[in-house]
C-alpha cells in the first residue's frame, strides 16, 4: 500500500507520465559493463521508471525521445512497450533503407537503450494473422489505438553513441554521470 502511496504521490499530471523509484537494478562488473550501487541514499534503488501513454496518430520513436528529454535522462533501457500500430517504419538487418508496414499492428516488443544523443530500439510486430517481423523502429511509425511504454532511468550513467572503428556505426558508450546538483 505504501508503494501504491509513493506511486500516486508521483504521478505528473501535467505531462501525463508517471515517475516512481524503488525497483532493483541487477549489474555486475566487467569490462564493458558499469557497475550501479544496489541502493540510493535512503535504501532505494538506482532504477527509476517512467510510464506513460502515448495516443493514436503519435509518432512512438519521436514521442519517446521528447519525453526523456523532457525529463532531462541521460541513459535508460526500454522495460516494456505494448499497443498497436497504424503504420511502422522499420530497418531490418543488413539493410540500408527503411521499410514501410501498413497496419493495423500488434506491438508485441520494444526493446533498446536511450541516451541523451540517440537510442537503439528494436520492435517486434505481428499482424491480423499473426506473422511477426521486425527490426530498428525509425520515426514515423504511428500509433493506432494505444502504446503504454514503461522506461527504466539509469541517473547514475550517461549513454554515448560514439562511432566504433570496428563497426562502422555509432555504437554505445557507458560512462558515470556526473554528481547531481540537487
Amino acid at each position: 500500500m505504501r508503494q501504491l502511496q509513493q506511486f500516486s504521490r508521483l504521478a505528473t499530471a501535467a505531462t501525463g507520465c508517471v515517475l516512481f523509484a524503488g525497483l532493483v537494478a541487477l549489474t555486475g562488473p566487467n569490462k564493458d559493463t558499469l557497475a550501479l550501487p544496489s541502493s540510493g541514499p535512503e535504501g532505494e534503488s538506482s532504477l527509476r521508471v517512467l510510464a506513460f501513454r502515448l495516443l493514436p496518430g503519435d509518432d512512438v520513436k519521436t514521442s519517446i525521445s521528447g519525453r526523456l528529454k523532457n525529463h532531462h535522462v541521460s541513459a535508460a533501457t526500454m522495460i516494456t512497450c505494448v499497443g498497436s500500430l497504424q503504420r511502422a517504419h522499420l530497418r531490418q538487418a543488413g539493410e540500408n533503407e527503411g521499410t514501410w508496414l501498413e497496419g493495423p499492428l500488434e506491438i508485441v516488443s520494444l526493446v533498446g537503450t536511450l541516451g541523451a544523443d540517440g537510442s537503439h530500439l528494436h520492435i517486434s510486430l505481428s499482424n491480423g494473422q499473426g506473422a511477426t517481423t521486425g527490426g530498428h523502429l525509425l520515426e514515423g511509425s504511428r500509433v493506432f489505438t494505444t502504446a503504454e511504454v514503461v522506461i527504466g532511468l539509469l541517473p547514475q550513467v550517461s549513454f554515448l553513441r560514439i562511432v566504433d572503428p570496428r563497426t562502422g556505426f555509432k555504437e554505445l558508450q557507458i560512462s558515470p554521470s556526473a554528481p547531481s546538483a540537487h
